[in-house]
This record gives structure tokens, C-alpha cells and sequence, in this order.
């Protein structure tokens, strides 16, 4: 079955997170909570890309899951691209060994192993050489963790819902790694974003049925939750220390229903011609 309208939403999930790199390099300030509520609405993309990333693997991956094939396909087209491409700006910031020129990972010691070896390990697992390079890491753990997914498709629905209460809760109170630092704490982060992913490819056609004629409701209430969070004088991601309590993660709320908002809408052009989703 093709989907258009995914072709569409990973389009939209792309300028998300390009506008909100963009907004983030320029350092603009927000002095209203009109401005806040507009830089919360622009922020958070990699949400909505996590979420089609979820949807995608039921999708598309799920009938022909082969554990090993699936590794080698995304070791292929993700992890190979990130380990080449990564190379070079992780050396000139090991050679530079100073935070003059932005290096994050400082020697912790003399010799070979500390001044340069464990910096350069610790820049590839973190990401921490490029703005947005952390993603990588985090994906690639989940797609190594990928049969606790398949294990969730194949859970009665109740059971699946559960999970994705647990664990949404969780990542709430948890929110985002300061600085994206920490791979696991991302995984957890948005681990109930992939599972309401693949929860929605599941049951895409109830979902579209039962939210048709309602995307005003939902463009409201995300407005509404990017205006709250506004006028708690708090913009863009929540980060935090793991197990440290930040407050009730609002821009996670607002963008999974930005999912939804985007999901139903967009499925009004779904039968135009395209090249769509297998």
C-alpha cells in the first residue's frame, strides 16, 4: 500500500527541523509569549520524525522483518554514511584539543588514549562533533533494540497502550539529555514517540476514520499547549539531568499531537498521484 501523505509528512518533519536548527543558530530572542508560542511551535521536529520512523517500520519493515537484514540494511545506509562523514570534523576538534575552536571532549589525561583515542570514541558515540549528529547514535540503538518492537506489534492492543502510557510518562519526567549527550536517556525519550508510531500504522485506518473533520480541534489544542508553555516562560525542548525533575515535558504533548494533526490532514491527498510509502 502506498502512502503519499507520509512522503508529504517527512517533508514537513524536515523543514520542522531545519527551521528549528536555524531559529536555534540565529539565537533569537523571545521577550513575548507570542514569540515563545511561535518558537514552541517550530520546535521539537525531531518528534514528528520519530514518530514517522516508528509508523515506517511497522509499514514497511514489519512483514518482511529479518533481524540480520534489517541491521545490515540500516548499518548500510545510516551507520557507514555517519562513520565516514563524522571522520573529519571529529579529528580537527581532537587535534585542536581546545574549546577555542569548539572542541566538547577535553584530554582527561596524557598520552595516546586519553588525548585522542577516547575523545574521538566519545564524539562518535555522542554526536556531539555536528549540531544534530547525535541523532544518529540514538537511531541506531533503537534499530538495534528493534525486536522489543516487533514484540510490541504483536501485543493485544490494551497491552500496547499500556506500554505506550508507561513509558510516555516516563519520558515526560525524564525529557531530553542536556546537550543530547546522553544516548540512552534519548532512547527512553522517545521510545513512546517510535511506539505511538508504529501504534498508528497499525491502526491507521480506525485512526483516520475517527479523527477525519477534526484537525481544527487538534491544530487548536496544539496552539494552545505551545501558548501554555509560553506563558510558563519556558521555549523550545526541555533538557534535563536524568532523574533530575524539570517540570512536565509540554513541547512532547504538543508535537505528538502535531503527529496526529499532520496524520489525518494530510491523508486528504492521499489518492493523488506520486511516488508514495510502500
Amino acid at each position: 500500500m502506498y502512502l503519499n501523505s507520509f512522503n508529504y509528512f517527512r517533508a514537513l518533519a524536515i523543514i520542522f527541523i531545519v527551521a528549528g536548527h536555524s531559529v536555534s543558530a540565529t539565537n533569537i530572542e523571545y521577550n513575548s509569549v507570542f514569540s515563545l508560542t511561535v518558537g514552541n511551535l517550530i520546535a521539537g521536529g525531531t518528534t514528528l520524525f520519530v514518530f514517522i520512523s516508528g509508523f515506517l517500520f511497522h509499514h514497511i519493515f514489519y512483514k518482511k522483518y529479518v533481524y540480520q537484514k534489517f541491521l545490515i540494511n540500516k548499518f548500510r545506509n545510516v551507520l557507514i554514511p555517519y562513520l565516514v562523514l563524522s571522520c573529519a570534523p571529529i579529528l580537527m576538534l581532537v587535534v585542536a584539543q581546545s574549546d577555542h575552536f569548539g572542541a566538547y571532549f577535553l584530554p582527561s589525561g596524557d598520552g595516546v588514549f586519553s588525548e585522542y583515542i577516547l575523545p574521538y570514541f566519545q564524539y562518535l558515540w555522542t554526536g556531539r562533533m555536528l549540531n544534530g549528529y547525535w541523532y544518529i547514535p540514538f537511531i541506531i540503538v533503537t534499530f538495534l533494540v528493534s525486536p522489543l518492537h516487533i514484540a510490541f506489534i504483536r501485543l493485544l492492543t490494551r497491552q500496547q497502550l499500556f506500554l505506550i502510557a508507561l513509558s510516555l510518562i516516563a519520558a515526560i519526567l525524564i525529557q531530553r539529555p542536556v546537550d543530547n549527550l546522553s544516548v540512552f536517556q534519548s532512547v527512553i525519550f522517545f521510545t513512546p514517540v517510535y511506539l505511538i508510531g508504529i501504534f498508528c500504522s497499525i491502526h491507521k485506518e480506525k485512526i483516520w476514520v475517527a479523527l477525519a473533520g477534526k484537525e481544527l480541534w487538534l491544530l487548536l489544542i496544539v496552539i494552545a499547549l505551545a501558548y501554555i508553555q509560553a506563558a510558563l516562560g519556558k521555549g523550545g525542548n526541555y533538557h534535563s539531568d536524568f532523574l533530575q525533575f524539570n517540570g512536565v515535558d509540554i513541547q512532547l504533548i504538543q508535537k505528538l499531537i502535531f503527529c496526529f494533526f499532520f496524520m489525518v490532514l494530510l491523508h486528504r491527498w492521499e489518492g493523488k498521484s506520486g511516488n508514495g510509502v510502500v
